[in-house]
């Protein structure tokens, strides 16, 4: 299944934390779809087309995202997840306010702080205020810092992770 990135943008152009973003979709393995939701956004949306690692862009234009807020958006997203095995958006203000009520909607765990995909369920995220690293993954959690493995019992649900430049979802 492809990978759906949420671009982050005014209507006319791509923001640069959607190409940060890009390369954690990426890096997840699967092709990028970008959605591109906004009002008069076909400038937008033609910019994300140019973006290296983007299969597709689906632009949905209509006055209900003009200023893409949270609630609306999140809806959307979610009447398109079961076409994805990952959601990724950039750890913006607008991110931050539409991942967790799509994680909500969608009934999965959200991951938070993502800073480096390792693999497709294997993530390096900060923890103790940014000051040491950790790995996370959907079956087990290895703190590097104190040099032990605590590993928890397999997850059957979904999850949604966050990062400070990115947010995505493991199917």
């Amino acid at each position: 299944m492809a990978t759906l990135l949420l671009a982050d943008h005014d209507n006319q152009s791509i923001k640069d934390t959607t190409a940060r973003a890009l390369s954690a979709a990426v890096a997840l393995g699967a092709p990028v779809t970008v959605l591109v939701a906004g009002h008069n956004a076909r400038a937008a949306a033609d910019a994300a087309a140019t973006f290296a690692g983007v299969a597709k862009v689906v632009l949905v234009d209509d006055a209900l995202y003009a200023n893409q807020l949270a609630e609306p958006m999140a809806a959307l997203i979610v009447s398109m997840a079961s076409s994805y095995s990952a959601i990724v958006s950039a750890s913006t203000t607008s991110g931050k306010n539409i991942m967790p009520r799509v994680a909500a909607l969608l009934d999965v765990m959200q991951i938070s702080d993502v800073i480096r995909v390792v693999s497709a369920d294997t993530f390096e995220r900060p923890i103790y205020a940014y000051i040491r690293a950790s790995d996370l993954c959907w079956q087990c959690i290895a703190d590097r810092a104190i040099s032990r493995q605590n590993q928890s019992a397999h997850h059957s649900y979904r999850v949604i992770c966050s990062s400070q430049y990115r947010r995505f979802r493991i199917g």
